[in-house]
């Protein structure tokens, strides 16, 4: 993972677009239950011996409702995604309120003490990622 960059966080826009894109996509999940049985039902029809046709009725048993919470999850998706953009969003802004003015109080601090402050830009240049800025 040496030099890959790691980002920490929720970008509230792109969220918020991939939980409309999965709340469009949730419809192909309306009639996902009803669907699955048909399938069920036909392939029970198109089995020849009476064997094989007679576990197709408990198979239906079994996963149906699986299939109808396939369905529940994947209708819901979208609307989750979106509600988690929406609070990620609120969040960020909440917490910029909290820690306006923080930075300038602790640059103060650091000027008064025997730490070393350092720009992100500075680091990046001293390891070499970034340009030096030419000096008139």
């Amino acid at each position: 993972m040496k030099g890959d960059a790691v980002l920490l966080g929720v970008n509230p826009q792109s969220a918020d677009q991939r939980g409309a894109e999965a709340e469009r996509l949730s419809d192909t999940f309306t009639d996902l239950a009803c669907d699955f049985a048909t399938l069920v039902c036909q392939t029970e029809d198109a089995a020849a011996e009476p064997l094989c046709q007679a576990g197709y009725p408990d198979f239906l048993d079994i996963a149906r409702s699986r299939m109808c919470e396939v369905q529940e999850h994947g209708s819901a998706l979208g609307g989750n995604v979106r509600g988690a953009a929406s609070i990620s969003g609120e969040t960020d802004s909440d917490s910029a309120e909290d820690f306006a003015g923080v930075r300038a109080e602790i640059a103060a601090r650091i000027e008064g003490s025997t730490y070393a402050y350092t720009t992100v830009g500075d680091a990046a240049q001293r390891a070499g990622y970034a340009e030096t800025p030419e000096t008139p």
